[in-house]
């Protein structure tokens, strides 16, 4: 197991020993060249102006500075060292100021793109001092209406950002990189932090090139090559990093880093401890601040993270979908900003939102940004169409091509969308089957890049497309399907111009490439999407029977996502659920996992009851069957579970939308125990919601409120909420919450369903009357014997008493071993009715 170690390792000393003899040389020069220009001006001034006075050539009137040639020398050489030290102080921070302005420049195309976005938050708050020995300091917890580039503002302590992708993590981190070099002076003279935004998956890919075999898996893993994340630095092609690069090391040792670190889970998995491991290291032994994204499921995998959150070392911020009020306000904000050139009203394109499946999808803020950046052109009857993951992408991409090839620079000769869609697809394919998720390396090099690059068949881009090509020949992208005789599918077919396609997906902002030959796709998702396209092709140019690839069931968690966007492309889902039914019926070892992505395609093609087109979930027979076998068989069920989590945790959260249709199997609520406490309940909350006044899915809530009430006092806020009377909420809404009280043998239940006792609506006070009956005397006797013995005046208080007798007289009639009142419970209510049935009532 790698140790932690200091920041600054012996390879980082070497580099800083090497520098400062380059520094001081450089200082030499700039004070040298400083000092001739000196002596040459004040030559030519006594040459010419003769202060002197003395009569004759230009020789003569030097004559007396021969005089005091040693003192002459002196002053030179004074100059010399005053100019040199003036030279070596100022290095670094112009230095610094030259970065700082590189990234400032850098990043501006993010700031100019950022719209304010407030998500809800929940912080784990570090510690303002950290004091060792303690094991489990008091850490504040509290949830937060913020934006993360406010949050991440606000904060001087090392934060951990958890979200899933597309919550808007990287564009907070570019645009906080914006704000924060927008004083390079304040910054390098007063030495405080250099922001340095870090993609991780370019510090990946660095690792896999440098230390070919990770350190966890070494055989000696102190004889190992041991690169760092400064090394990384060092030796990058990051926006301004030439200027930054001499002062690196110094600048960890002193504390003044402030490392972006975006994307944890970008790193290959082989070398996630290992990073895990280093970066933690740095926040625990030096004074940099250090900033990281990742989804919740790397930070949980990754106990070093953990345990400094919960030392109060850290801050651990997650990040929640958005809710619906978020996403009108941030509609509205958008809207406005596009002036009077917009054609939609942000109440018009809400009701896209809430009558389609995007409803589900936009609460991801990349994908409510990617409808809003297509939804003024195609319509609102199209948007309503394109409900899925996969349309909607498909939909961005198709716009940003057409948008691009209109371009005046390409005339005649730009290529075909399918063209373009091929190409990447293939990239973002074969990278996803070589561990990178979204990024490659190509050996290049940057100086012929940096010459060729901008022109059109220029040579920098002639030897990417060789070395891209090469790259692809070594990391074949292969299909999700193998024929019945085991064969893979034939090699792609090659491209008619390889240079034109990079440099028109380049311009049109699909890809990137760094001078040092990083190509990555401009977001994970996007790279997601181009390799569920490339699933999408090789399922229609299938012509003999084909079984899908078993290597996709060997890690469904990392192929979940594809599959969910390349469902989302298909006109029925269900065949593809079915497909991998039968892979699963075939193949008895991986039917678990089979069933897993087959539960992904159902989640993807349900829709909510208000949404105009209504889909039918039919389980294909290998489905239902795989399914009701896994859920009778304690073992299978909860392997199932940790199964279908991981595919919700990699990015299939369609996963979870088909626990709606599959909620009237039996045997399926023993499944949904297993399950997140949190998501699951929310997404049976917003069901009930939404289909509780539909009588057409009658027998659905009913399971629902069943489902609900088993969570227990999980779910008792969320009950209490929805059972109040508010003007909008309708009373089979509050029936059912008031019914989820009854069943979660909470006590916590009890005082918000005596308060229902005294409602105006009758029905309700009868359901609040049978919800306490089935809580039973143990949690709620003595609060129904307190309102008994009342007698404070209320227009209400007949009812009251009345319900509290009903209460008790089934309390005396049970007859069920288990809820019988004790003889002291039966004795305490005989003390209590005997007064009131005597006196004058």
């Amino acid at each position: 197991m790698l140790q932690e170690q200091e920041f600054v390792t012996h390879t980082n000393i070497q580099r800083e020993t090497l520098q400062q003899p380059h520094r001081v040389w450089i200082s030499l020069f700039f004070g040298g060249s400083a000092t001739i220009i000196i002596v040459l001006l004040v030559l030519g001034s006594i040459s010419l102006l003769n202060p002197f006075h003395v009569p004759g050539a230009i020789l003569s009137r030097l004559a007396p500075l021969l005089s005091s040639l040693p003192i002459l020398l002196l002053g030179v050489f004074l100059a010399l060292l005053l100019f040199s030290l003036l030279a070596f102080f100022l290095l670094r921070p112009t230095g610094l100021i030259r970065y700082l302005r590189r990234v400032h420049k850098d990043q501006q195309q993010y700031h100019d793109l950022y719209t304010p976005l407030t998500a809800l938050t929940n912080i784990r708050r570090a510690l303002d001092e950290y004091v060792p020995g303690i094991d489990a300091p008091t850490v504040t917890i509290q949830e937060e209406q913020v934006s993360i580039l406010d949050l991440v503002q606000q904060q001087d302590a090392h934060q951990l950002i958890l979200g899933v992708p597309g919550a808007g993590k990287t564009m907070a981190l570019r645009v906080y990189q914006h704000s924060a070099s927008q004083q390079p002076f304040k910054l390098a003279f007063r030495r405080k932090r250099i922001p340095v935004y870090v993609p991780m998956k370019n510090y990946s890919l660095y690792l896999k090139k440098m230390q070919p075999v990770p350190v966890s898996v070494a055989d000696d893993a102190s004889e190992a090559p041991q690169v760092t994340l400064l090394d990384f630095l060092y030796e990058s092609d990051l926006p301004g990093m030439h200027s930054l690069r001499p002062y690196v090391y110094r600048l960890a040792q002193q504390g003044r880093l402030l490392l972006l670190c975006d994307g944890l889970n970008e790193v290959d998995s082989n070398y996630l401890s290992q990073v895990s491991q280093e970066l933690v290291a740095l926040m625990r032994t030096t004074e940099n601040r250090l900033v990281m994204t990742c989804r919740e499921v790397d930070y949980r995998e990754q106990s070093e993270f953990v345990q400094l959150v919960d030392e109060g070392q850290a801050e651990q911020v997650v990040i929640y979908p958005l809710q619906p009020e978020q996403i009108y306000e941030f509609i509205e904000t958008y809207v406005t900003a596009q002036g009077n050139q917009w054609r939609h009203t942000a109440g018009q394109i809400m009701q896209v939102i809430d009558r389609s499946r995007l409803r589900y999808h936009c609460t991801n803020p990349m994908m409510l940004f990617t409808l809003m950046g297509i939804i003024d052109k195609i319509g609102v009857e199209r948007g309503k169409q394109i409900d899925t993951r996969g349309r909607l992408l498909r939909e961005y991409v198709k716009q940003l091509i057409e948008y691009e090839q209109q371009q005046a620079k390409w005339k005649q000769g730009a290529p075909q969308e399918q063209e373009v869609i091929r190409f990447l697809s293939e990239v973002a394919c074969a990278a996803r089957w070589a561990n990178d998720r979204n990024a490659i390396q190509l050996q290049i090099s940057t100086s012929s890049f940096a010459s060729g690059g901008e022109r059109r068949g220029g040579p920098g881009f002639v030897e990417l497309a060789d070395e891209l090509q090469f790259w692809l020949d070594e990391h074949q992208a292969h299909g999700p399907f193998v024929s019945s005789e085991g064969n893979d599918e034939p090699l792609p077919q090659p491209y008619d111009d390889l240079v034109l396609l990079l440099q028109f997906s380049l311009s049109a902002a699909l890809i990137e490439i760094s001078p040092g030959g990083v190509l990555s796709f401009r977001h994970e998702l996007i790279a997601e999407y181009f390799v569920a396209e490339y699933f999408f092709a090789g399922n229609k140019r299938r012509s003999s029977p084909q079984t899908i690839r078993e290597d996709l069931l060997e890690n469904v968690g990392r192929w979940s996502e594809p599959v969910a966007i390349w469902a989302g492309l298909l006109e029925n889902p269900l065949l593809l659920a079915e497909r991998f039914g039968d892979l699963g019926r075939n193949n008895p070892a991986y039917v678990l996992q089979a069933l897993a992505l087959a539960l992904v395609c159902v989640g993807v093609l349900w829709t909510p009851p208000q949404a105009e087109v209504q889909r039918t979930v039919l389980l294909p027979s290998s489905v239902e069957e795989a399914l009701s076998i896994a859920v009778r068989n304690r073992a299978a069920r909860e392997e199932l579970a940790r199964i279908f989590t991981r595919c919700a945790e990699e990015g299939g959260q369609e996963v979870y939308r088909s626990l709606l249709p599959l909620i009237m199997v039996d045997g399926v609520d023993e499944l949904l125990a297993l399950l997140d406490q949190n998501i699951v309940p929310e997404l049976l909350f917003t069901q009930l919601q939404d289909a509780v006044d539909n009588v057409a899915y009658e027998a659905q809530v009913k399971r629902i409120v069943r489902v609900l009430a088993r969570f227990g006092g999980m779910v008792v806020d969320r009950a209490v909420r929805l059972s109040q009377p508010v003007p909008e909420r309708s009373i089979r809404l509050r029936a059912a919450a008031i019914n989820i009280l009854g069943g979660t043998n909470d006590v916590r239940a009890v005082e918000p369903l005596i308060a229902r006792l005294s409602d105006t609506e009758p029905f309700i006070i009868e359901r609040a009357t049978n919800a306490l009956i089935r809580l039973g005397p143990e949690h709620t006797l003595v609060s129904v014997l307190r309102e008994l013995e009342s007698r404070t005046t209320s227009p209400f208080r007949m009812r009251i008493h009345r319900a509290t007798l009903t209460i008790l007289g089934r309390f005396l009639d049970e007859q069920a071993l288990l809820r019988k009142v004790t003889p002291m419970q039966y004795q305490r209510i005989l003390d209590t009715l005997v007064p009131v049935l005597t006196s004058n009532y």
